[in-house]
Formats: C-alpha cells, sequence, structure tokens
C-alpha cells in the first residue's frame, strides 16, 4: 500500500472468503451436520458441535477431541457434566473439559466469531478405539453445569447429539498452516497421526521458504520444532521462525528427511518421509501507513460487516505511522476478547497536552450481545484504559478514553476515542459476568447472620468459576456500613473495607477460590453492619455481620 497523506493512518480491514471445510478422515467421527460450509461475519447463532474423536491410530484413548464451529468464551472451565460420551453403547461422561486450541481448524475467515474451537474431554477410563469400533457420541446439554459451552458473544450452545462412523486412518502430514489465532511465526505442520516425539527433527532439517507480495523469494530462519498437544490424535508440530509471517506472504516448507524421520507413535516403523507445499496463509491485512502532520485526518467513513474495524490515528507530530490488525493474543484474565487486536506505531507525543489521538470505529455484527458502546473495554497491552480525567483533549492519565459514542446511522455502531503519549498494542474486551458462589466459611451470605468479635479479621472466601484477575471488585468496594440488628433497612452510609495487615486480593487456582481478609474495629462492639461486595461485573452480593458477642 502506498504512503496514506496527512497525519493518520487509516485501519479498513477486509476479511478472507475462504470456505471452512472438514477434512475427510481427520476425525474419529464424521459429523453429521453437512459438510463444507462458509463462515459468516454475522452468524451469531448458538455454537454448535463440528466433530468429535480421535484419528484411530492409538489402542486406546483417554481423552476424546470435541470441535465447535466457533471460536468460545474462555475465560470459564466448561461444566463436564454438561456432556455425555459414548463409544460402542458404553457411557464415557468426561471427568472434566478443558480448552485446547482455538483457530487452527478454521480454513474460513480466521476473524470470525464463527472460528473453531478444540476441547478435550478426559474419560473416566481408557476407550478402545480401532478398527472393531462401530459409533461413538457425544452428547451437549445445557442447564446442567454451571459453566455452559458459549462463544465470544455470550451466545450458550443448544443441546445437540452428534453421531457417525469410525474413521480409521493411516499416518502422514496432512497441512501447513500459519493460523491468525497460532501465531504468526509460526508454521503447523498437522498430521494424520500422532507423533513419536523422540523422531522431531531437527530445525535445519526443514526448509521454509517466503515471498512477500511483489517481492523476491526467500529462506525463513527456522529456530525451533515443538510438538502442540501430543496426545491428540492429529499431529501438530509448529516451526519456530525467527520473524513473522505477513499477510499476502506466499510461504512453502519443505523436508527431505535427511536426518531424524517424523515417525508415527503408534504405528510401529510407519514415517511420514520427505514432503514438500505451500502453506495455508490465514493472516490479517497490514492495514496502513503514513506521514504524520499536527492537524489532517484520514477520513474513514463507517465500518461495515466486511470491514469491521476502522482505526484512524491523528500524530500531533511528524513522522511515520502505522496501524496493524494482527491475531487477537490470549486475554488476560477477567476479560474476553471480541473483534482485532490493533497493533499503532507512531512518533510519541510530547506531552500529555498534545496527545495521540487514536478513534476505533466498531461494527454492530462484532459487539457482543448485551454489550453496548459504554461497557465496552479497551485495553492497551492488555491493562484497561480508565476515562480521561484532566482538561478536554490531554491524556490525563495516559492513556485514557475521551469518548465513547454510538455512530449516528451506523446501525449500531460504536465508536471509541484514546487519548495517550504513546502507541501500542490495543485490543477490545467484554467482562464476562461472573459465576458468583456466595461467600464461603467461615462467613455465610445474607441473609445468615454472622456472629462475630469485633476486632478480629474476618476471611471473606468466594469462587467465580474460574482465575478472573484480582481487578474483580468494583471501585470503593467491599465496603460495610452500620445497621440496626434487625437488618431491616439498608446502611445509610457505605465505607470501603480495611483489608487485614494491608495484604491484597489473592487468587489460589488449587481450589479455585479468592481470600479477601477484612479488618474490623474494635469499635464496632455491640453493633451490627451490612457488607456489601459489587463486583467488576455490576453483580453485588451482602452479608449481614453481629458484633454484639
Amino acid at each position: 500500500m502506498g504512503a496514506v497523506p496527512g497525519a493518520v493512518g487509516h485501519s479498513r480491514f477486509r476479511p478472507a472468503a475462504l470456505p471452512i471445510r472438514v477434512v475427510a478422515g481427520m476425525a474419529l467421527l464424521a459429523s453429521t451436520l453437512g459438510g463444507p460450509s462458509t463462515a459468516s461475519a454475522v452468524d451469531i447463532g448458538p455454537p454448535t458441535i463440528l466433530f468429535a474423536g480421535e484419528i484411530g491410530t492409538a489402542p486406546s484413548y483417554d481423552h476424546v477431541i470435541v470441535v465447535y464451529d466457533e471460536r468460545l468464551d474462555e475465560s470459564v472451565t466448561p461444566s463436564a457434566v454438561n456432556f455425555r460420551v459414548e463409544i460402542d453403547g458404553v457411557d464415557y461422561t468426561p471427568d472434566a473439559v478443558t480448552f485446547l486450541l482455538s483457530g487452527l481448524p478454521n480454513l474460513g475467515d480466521p476473524f470470525d466469531p464463527g472460528g473453531a474451537t478444540f476441547l478435550q474431554h478426559d474419560l473416566p477410563a481408557p476407550a478402545t478405539i480401532g478398527p472393531a469400533t462401530t459409533t461413538l457420541s457425544v452428547t451437549y446439554t445445557p442447564g446442567v453445569g454451571p459453566n455452559p459451552i458459549r462463544d465470544l458473544s455470550l451466545t450458550e450452545a443448544e443441546f445437540v447429539t452428534l453421531a457417525g462412523d469410525v474413521v480409521v486412518t493411516s499416518f502422514g502430514p496432512l497441512v501447513a498452516i500459519v493460523d491468525s489465532d497460532h501465531g504468526a511465526n509460526r508454521v503447523a505442520l498437522v498430521f494424520l497421526g500422532q507423533i513419536d516425539l523422540g523422531s522431531i527433527p531437527l530445525p535445519g532439517e526443514f526448509v521454509v521458504t517466503v515471498t512477500p507480495f511483489g517481492g523476491v523469494a526467500g529462506p525463513a530462519t527456522v529456530i525451533g520444532v515443538e510438538a502442540v498437544h501430543p496426545d491428540v490424535g492429529l499431529g501438530i508440530l509448529d516451526l519456530v521462525l525467527a520473524s513473522p509471517i505477513r499477510y499476502n506472504d506466499s510461504v512453502e516448507v519443505s523436508y527431505n528427511a535427511p536426518g531424524t524421520s517424523v515417525k508415527s507413535r503408534n504405528e510401529t516403523g510407519v514415517t511420514a518421509g520427505p514432503f514438500s507445499g505451500p502453506v495455508l496463509v490465514l493472516l490479517p491485512v497490514n492495514i496502513a501507513s503514513g506521514t504524520g502532520s499536527a492537524t489532517t485526518a484520514t477520513p474513514g467513513g463507517f465500518p461495515t460487516v466486511a470491514d469491521p474495524v476502522a482505526t484512524t490515528v491523528t500524530s500531533p507530530s511528524g513522522g511515520a505511522v502505522s496501524i496493524d490488525e494482527v491475531p487477537i493474543d490470549p486475554a488476560p484474565p477477567g476479560y474476553t476478547f471480541f473483534g482485532e487486536q490493533v497493533e499503532v506505531t507512531a512518533p510519541p507525543a510530547a506531552g500529555p497536552a498534545t496527545p495521540l489521538v487514536l478513534r476505533f470505529e466498531i461494527d454492530a455484527s462484532l459487539i457482543p450481545l448485551g454489550q453496548t458502546y459504554l461497557s465496552a473495554v479497551v485495553l492497551r497491552n492488555d491493562v484497561p484504559i480508565p476515562a480521561c480525567t484532566g482538561p478536554p483533549g490531554q491524556a490525563v492519565p495516559t492513556p485514557c478514553v475521551s469518548l465513547r459514542e454510538l455512530i449516528t446511522g451506523g446501525g449500531g455502531d460504536i465508536a471509541i476515542t484514546v487519548l495517550t503519549v504513546e502507541a501500542s498494542t490495543y485490543n477490545f474486551a467484554i467482562v464476562p459476568p461472573y459465576a458468583f458462589s456466595g461467600l464461603k466459611w467461615p462467613v455465610a451470605s445474607a441473609p445468615t447472620r454472622n456472629k462475630v468479635v469485633a476486632g478480629l479479621p474476618i476471611p471473606l472466601r468466594f469462587s467465580l468459576s474460574g482465575d478472573r484477575g484480582l481487578g474483580v471488585f468494583g471501585a470503593g468496594y467491599p465496603a460495610s456500613g452500620t445497621v440496626s440488628c434487625t437488618f431491616a433497612a439498608p446502611p445509610a452510609t457505605l465505607l470501603k473495607t480495611v483489608a487485614s495487615l494491608g495484604l491484597p486480593l489473592h487468587y489460589t487456582t488449587w481450589n479455585d477460590t479468592y481470600l479477601y481478609v477484612w479488618q474490623t474495629d474494635r469499635a464496632w462492639r455491640g453493633t451490627c453492619r451490612t457488607l456489601v461486595i459489587s463486583f467488576a461485573d455490576g453483580t453485588s452480593a451482602q452479608a449481614f455481620f453481629d458484633f454484639r458477642r
């Protein structure tokens, strides 16, 4: 793309139009929900299962892989009790369900919310899978467990039973992919069947050739070879490159087996042998570049379904401005990313009084259900950006959100303006609703009255069904206030609580429990108080405390 005149780089993303294809023989269980389909950026239907099972090359499996047709909300661990697995009529209801990876099997638009997601279902006992196996079925029933399967718009999956025939296949290479969710610096070689981890070749045994659009072909340096999820029936070898692949690059990979041969784990002596061929590149476009000035902005117009994010950067000083829409990184705990990740490079501003101005326009098709221009969060380098509190037009604090608006005539499109001294990486996110467990022993939630001694620390333990980060409390909370010991009315005044010994909120992974120790005051002896916890997702809870002991 040529230079964009003026102060602004302007982002116009146009997704590819490749179909999603379920490759015959990829899975033990053939999908009964149809053959090839095309991803749609406006597909906001409930997620459903594409296929499930394993490549039938191992004598037995202690898990089954289930693939959904959309990218799923991975902020909460799915409830295993929502699933039922049967192999030849025997119940193998899973003990646990975990997310493996997103995007890799999606051969359609990698930025569509319909991109596929792998889940691993751990079986209670190993299951024999092979030529003698006749049927396998997976059933998902919503509402049984607390954590439903849902997509990035938080639309929950519906009841579905998927059943098909067993497919047993031979070991060998299937496809090579550079995928938007897997990493632009990784060529994923996908094999039909598990890989013998002792047969992984050295980096120098692979040749990766990259031809930039309109450029000359040249070698890409392979700095590592890594096995990905080796216990899944599909063997995946990542070739880690020294430099990332870009949109419109043409990539080829070859392996001549001069040293170690890639062998099957379960078929003794079977090797993949030499292979070569093109790499399927599923990466976003390198959007725009230009020259900065103090006053000019590139007009953008409204975003569209085909071009869902428009980014405008106004630089207060001269210098190069560029905007890339790149693969979305994993979201930090407590958030779910949506849309596209935007990387902005520009000369730093002289100070907060003359900041860079970043305007993000987001098409309504990307806004998750139930979210608005007020609830969407913008994160810079995975840190939420607060609202501006300084004089108009100044980045105080830096960065800060200066304006949120519903675009007039945009059909639900929104715009968020950020002021900052330095450019960086930006993501759009929501805070998924918390699954608050209620307060755990030794404290009980209302209406129970907790009889305690004034002046002693009180441990407040609770679960939100997963690690949601440490910013789970709303501003000013937890808080407490004096009330009548009948607890008939709310407190007239709430004061933020003090943590015992100044220790912050803590999360423990092994028991999925948050701990906040509230330091009470001896002066409260003979009184009663209500404790109110308001969470960042807008929900709240309360507990009653009687200090008359």
